[in-house]
């Protein structure tokens, strides 16, 4: 947003990346309508790096009993210094109003963005190249580990930033730059955060032996996607492909028995007489990846066929995951 004017005061941003749980903050915003506009809520700092709320595909939430009921979102958090620490964004309630679950993004997260945006006119994140999962108890004591800890490689992408240091699936990953790591959300978005070039130090654990590797990142896949397209566009994408694909949230997974730490989009709606559904593809597949390019929600899947077609392929290589085993599938460009 835009606003023309000249001396405009604006608030300090603060530092959520210090917040502390049970701090003090302050939730402003407009909550319900515009009756009650510029409402102030006290309350503590909840919990710091919440994930898995499906929101989005990279989070790191604060979460805070300050009063937040539909309508705050966009509103600020403030600490009690009179700092920005926090946007609200969401709430968790049965009822649909405050039950004292409310989220909003570290202001690091959007500082991030708003740099990234006014230097570049785009949002650029830092990229890896690996799926993964927590190391749970069970998995601990078979990989001969002494304690719960890290993640574990599922896949190394070709020509990736982690297959450039020589990561390998199977590998551990136990600690980011001197921190351990304990969750694969967490981990994912705090990789995401950091810039293209950026070096970092992993040590991981590897057929019983410790051992450190540094990964240079890359930048993340063109992330052009079908929010950037109207309506009637995506809606004519789709009816092209002869199928469409949805992100793949927790309860999808359950339905199709796979286990959490798949990523993707699936597949719904497929026709028949569509290319895809005539080479293998079926409701209900996971695609994974498109080329060599990963899929982790639908945006994504949409934005790899279109950067195809642009660059003149009329076929494209999908990796599928169908019920926990994978396989390939080629199928036409329309």
């Amino acid at each position: 947003m835009k606003i023309e004017g000249s001396s405009l005061p604006a608030a300090a941003l603060g530092d959520s990346e210090g917040l502390k749980v049970g701090e003090l903050v302050l939730a402003i915003g407009s909550p319900l309508d515009q009756r009650f506009a510029h409402t102030v809520s006290m309350g503590i700092v909840s919990a710091k790096g919440r994930t898995g709320l499906e929101l989005s595909t990279y989070e790191n939430y604060i979460q805070t009993d300050a009063a937040i009921n539909p309508g705050n979102s966009g509103g600020a958090l403030i600490n009690m210094d009179g700092e920005l620490v926090g946007i609200n964004t969401a709430i968790a309630s049965r009822s649909g109003g405050n039950q004292g679950i409310g989220f909003a993004i570290p202001i690091h997260m959007a500082r991030t963005i708003m740099e990234s945006l006014i230097t570049e006119g785009r949002v650029i994140r830092g990229y890896i190249g690996i799926s993964g999962s927590a190391v749970n108890e069970v998995m601990a004591r078979a990989l001969g580990l002494e304690s719960e800890r890290g993640i574990i490689i599922g896949e190394v992408v070709p020509e990736s930033a982690a297959e450039r240091a020589g990561l390998q699936e199977g590998d551990v990953i136990l600690e980011k730059n001197g921190e351990p790591i304990q969750d694969w959300n967490r981990f994912a978005t705090e990789v995401a955060g950091n810039a293209p070039g950026t070096e970092i130090d992993f040590l991981i654990y590897r057929d019983g032996e410790r051992r450190t590797v540094t990964v240079v990142l890359d930048e993340y896949p063109d992330e052009e996607s079908m929010a950037d397209m109207s309506p009637d566009e995506a809606e004519s994408l789709e009816e092209e492909l002869g199928f469409r694909v949805e992100n793949l949230t927790d309860s999808i997974r359950r339905q199709l028995q796979l286990d959490s730490s798949v990523e993707g989009a699936v597949v719904t709606d497929i026709q028949q007489n569509s290319h895809a559904y005539r080479q293998g593809l079926r409701s209900g597949d996971v695609i994974t990846q498109i080329q060599n390019l990963p899929v982790r929600t639908g945006e994504e899947f949409y934005s790899g066929v279109r950067e195809l077609r642009s660059s003149g392929q009329d076929a494209a290589l999908l990796r599928v995951n169908r019920r926990g085993q994978q396989m390939f599938i080629a199928f036409e460009l329309p």
